[in-house]
């Protein structure tokens, strides 16, 4: 028995072997993130939901690197260039560039707090999306990604329908059906992107063929589980139109209507009538019973967005009209900065353009243009939205050449340039969020790897090539275990923080301003919101001490943080 297990294990292709365990491993991964980060929250940190997401997708990242640097050194993959490399480099030049005239460079490369959509941000999506270039190349594999992403937006999606009928038992944010985001914004926006895929997916599962199936179990089997996949994706998406419509942000709504547009156009170059009768009628079954209930139709919503004016017309209200006067002062900021303010750091610079009427509907500090056109132009210059602009053409000429003609990937490449048009519709009134930006970019990648030819490297080993891509491996792997060092560093002092906002909030000032002391330290002093709650602290310790070495040390102290 010892000796056939011996010759049987002699006869295995090793090298195949450890490349698929190597390749199924990042898969598998790369599912992980679309199932588990749109869902991760952390109460013990000050910003709950944005900086945990941040940190699980930059540790996720550095993981999906190693495996990355193992399969191209030690075993002799091969890196080649994707279709949208010029325009993604030309990108991360204009961004890299605009950081260094930033007025705050620390927050152009880390972002600004609870946004955290800095230059470190967009390198993260562009290795996300290489990453998912070079690993994706099968069907399967961009099904699981994809479904990983669906579960996920159901899982999140139903926990804030629950919360549209104050049915959560635990309700810690007053921002409506916040669900696992913080912010109904995002949650709508990632539900928006899931919307297209569980349509593809209802309609892979109703197309797959089993008629090369012989044995009549594994035949059962198959069936069994193409019916319960078709099911489960179409009432998906019957779900995910429901939870959009009735969670009522409106630029969710236009890249629903335009991205199911775009699908249902394409769709219908090769669909049966019958099959897109379907479809037409669970997008009816699904929207139309909404409008006769004031709990969920979305009527209120629109007549809210506008009103009649004095001379007899009509303009806009509320955040309608916030956004006007954004959009008019972030084209002035852009006439004064042609190269950018840097990345996620328009607050800096937008105080000498914003209108004063934004003020009279909007308090607090301005920090995002809320229109992707607009923030990419002003944040990373004329050279940044050049080649964005590039990015998307470039995209769209790669994927619809695909959808005509190649049948077998065409559905699964056009539900992902349909949440593309999702992604970029709504984010025309919205902005980044790592909460679903990141799953664009991974989508980006799935284009390109499953539809691009890559030659496969058959390793040539001696002994010179062994040392030297050892060596190289060794080193990158020392590289990416510093950096993860570093990566978890933002996460422990905002916990410090946290500790320390709960301390003065019990009255206990001393230490909250310890605490406060320790987070900022923790990051070299260059988080400017934990000085922002360290001043008042102070000032209020001179107010109340007559320790003169106390009040020396803090005027002191205080001079530095000002």
């Amino acid at each position: 028995m010892l000796k056939k297990l011996y010759r049987f294990i002699k006869r295995l292709p090793y090298y195949r072997i450890v490349c698929w365990l190597t390749d199924t491993a990042a898969i598998l991964l790369l599912s992980a993130i679309a199932l588990f980060l749109p869902l991760y929250y952390d109460y013990s940190v000050n910003n709950i939901y944005v900086l945990p997401k941040v940190i699980f997708l930059r540790k996720f990242t550095l993981i999906l690197l190693a495996l990355l640097a193992f399969r191209t050194t030690l075993l002799y993959g091969r890196l080649e260039k994707t279709k949208l490399f010029f325009p993604i480099i030309a990108f991360l030049i204009a961004a890299s560039i605009a950081t260094t005239q930033s007025l705050n460079p620390y927050v152009s490369l880390f972002g600004c707090y609870s946004r955290y959509e800095g230059l470190t941000s967009i390198i993260n999506y562009m290795l996300i999306f290489y990453i998912a270039s070079y690993f994706v190349k099968q069907k399967w594999q961009a099904r699981l990604i994809l479904a990983s992403a669906v579960v996920s937006g159901l899982l999140s999606g139903g926990y804030g329908v629950l919360q549209h009928w104050n049915l959560d038992p635990n309700w810690l944010v007053e921002m409506g059906e916040s669900s696992t985001f913080g912010n109904k914004n995002f949650l709508s926006a990632y539900l928006v992107l899931c919307a297209p895929l569980s349509l593809a997916l209802g309609l892979e599962a109703l197309d797959s063929k089993l008629s090369k199936k012989k044995n009549v179990f594994l035949k059962r089997f198959f069936q069994i589980g193409r019916v319960f996949q078709t099911i489960f994706f179409f009432l998906g998406f019957l779900f995910f139109v429901f939870a959009i419509v009735i969670i009522q942000t409106r630029g969710a709504w236009l890249g629903l209507f335009f991205s199911l547009l775009f699908f249902l156009i394409f769709l219908a170059m090769r669909l049966s009538k019958k099959r897109l009768l379907i479809i037409l009628g669970l997008l009816v079954l699904a929207t139309v019973p909404l409008f006769f209930f004031p709990q969920t139709s979305p009527i209120e919503r629109i007549k809210g967005t506008i009103k009649s004016n004095e001379k007899g017309g009509v303009s806009l209200t509320g955040s309608a009209a916030v956004r006007i006067y954004i959009w008019e002062s972030v084209l002035e900021l852009i006439r004064h900065h042609p190269l950018g303010v840097g990345p996620d750091s328009l607050k800096f610079a937008i105080p000498w353009y914003i209108s004063p009427d934004y003020y009279t509907l909007e308090s607090g500090v301005l920090d995002k243009a809320h229109n992707i056109i607009l923030e990419m132009t002003a944040t990373t210059g004329w050279l940044g939205i050049a080649s964005y602009i590039w990015l998307w053409i470039a995209l769209f000429s790669f994927g619809i050449g695909i959808i005509l003609h190649k049948k077998e990937k065409r559905l699964i490449t056009l539900s992902l340039l349909s949440l593309s048009i999702a992604y970029l519709i709504q984010n025309l009134f919205n902005f980044d969020s790592v909460e679903y930006t990141f799953l664009f970019w991974i989508g980006m990648g799935i284009i390109c790897g499953l539809n691009q030819y890559q030659k496969e490297e058959k390793p040539k080993p001696n002994i010179t090539g062994i040392f030297l891509r050892g060596g190289i491996f060794c080193l990158l792997a020392f590289g990416l275990f510093s950096l993860s060092k570093v990566i978890g560093l933002q996460l422990a002092s905002d916990k410090v923080f946290a500790q320390a906002r709960n301390y003065e909030a019990a009255g206990l000032r001393e230490e909250a301003i310890a605490l406060y002391e320790k987070a900022d330290a923790m990051l070299g002093g260059w988080e400017e919101t934990y000085h922002r709650f360290l001043v008042p602290n102070y000032e209020n310790r001179l107010n109340q001490t007559s320790n003169k070495e106390l009040i020396k040390e803090t005027i002191e102290r205080l001079k530095a943080d000002i």
